[in-house]
């Protein structure tokens, strides 16, 4: 009986407040619309969510920068000062948004939130995965370097070719020419758009020539020392790296 006295003299109280007529009892259509209203919101969320997740991705195959990783320490460093942090955190704030929509209904109350919280991440992940293969992003990108998209659109898009800075010690770019200890490559000009002049680039001792062929897409990690770059290690640029559009 203890048990069941917090339960009577709530419900007491709200009899008392509907007779003062505190409570207003809402129409069916008030519920109707809001569950709609939320519904919509959560498509929103959750179709604005995947396209964010298949824009990082495709953002790190195009800049090749998930390449960088094969540098060893330097270039997990580097792989990290380039990682889309700004959109990773955006990305991770409409995850929680998504995963508060979902413990509206019922199903998505029951679910511990942890484990709710990583199911929708893994959802988004391979979701943004699948529409990444899709030629829905290199589309856009298309639009971009013909100038087509306004900003921040074309801005965003443009940004996914910048190769690393110039400081950083990493470079990238096309290779023109292979001798015997010595390529000649045409780096990526630091917009991203375009190519610089042509650069000597000295193969490190124990490098695999037979691994490297002309056209090949390549990240350097070394020393540029005036018009040459002693080069420490060469590694191929992973992804589909479309060669950079002409300076305009």
């Amino acid at each position: 009986m203890t048990n069941n006295q917090p339960q009577k003299n709530k419900i007491t109280d709200i009899l008392e407040r509907i007779k003062k007529n505190e409570l207003v009892q809402k129409p069916k259509i008030y519920f109707r619309l809001k569950l709609v209203a939320l519904i919509v919101l959560l498509v929103v969320v959750t179709v604005v969510s995947i396209l964010l997740s298949s824009f990082i991705l495709f953002s790190l195959n195009v800049s090749g920068h998930a390449s960088l990783i094969y540098f060893g320490m330097t270039g997990w460093q580097a792989f990290l000062i380039f990682f889309p942090w700004e959109l990773a955190l955006f990305e991770i704030i409409l995850l929680v948004l998504l995963e508060y929509l979902l413990r509206s209904f019922r199903f998505g109350y029951k679910i511990p939130i942890l484990y709710l919280f990583l199911g929708v991440m893994a959802l988004m992940i391979v979701s943004g995965a699948v529409v990444e293969q899709t030629p829905l992003h290199s589309r856009i990108l298309e639009r971009a370097d013909q100038e087509h998209l306004p900003p921040p659109l074309g801005v965003l898009y443009e940004n996914t070719r910048r190769p690393p800075a110039r400081d950083s010690g990493i470079f990238r770019g096309t290779i023109e020419t292979i001798e015997d200890s010595l390529l000649i490559v045409s780096l990526d000009n630091p917009r991203g758009k375009g190519t610089t002049t042509p650069v000597a680039v000295r193969i490190p001792q124990g490098q695999a020539l037979e691994e490297l062929i002309v056209g090949d897409r390549v990240f350097i990690r070394g020393r540029l020392e005036e018009e040459s770059i002693k080069a420490i290690q060469i590694k191929k640029a992973y992804g589909h790296l479309p060669p950079p559009p002409h300076m305009r």
